[in-house]
């Protein structure tokens, strides 16, 4: 299972919103079964979130399909 993007507004940043967006995500896929999540790693900020939240970095994957822009360019 994997939660793909979970994007908030900046202005509603550091309100619980992605907070919640995680639980009803965790709440949805199951909490008895191994979650992944993708972050770019220049994006400090999600990783930090998600660490608090328990999740662990597991090192860098290849970029996926989805990663590729339409410039032809893949995010890291």
């Amino acid at each position: 299972n994997a939660i793909q993007a979970i994007y908030v507004l900046p202005e509603c940043q550091g309100m619980g919103v992605g907070q919640k967006l995680i639980n009803t995500a965790l709440e949805w896929l199951g909490q008895d079964k191994s979650i992944s999540l993708g972050v770019v790693k220049y994006n400090t900020q999600a990783i930090s979130f998600y660490k608090k939240l328990g999740f662990v970095e597991d090192g860098d994957v290849p970029p996926s399909p989805a990663a590729k822009l339409p410039s032809g360019k893949e995010m890291p």
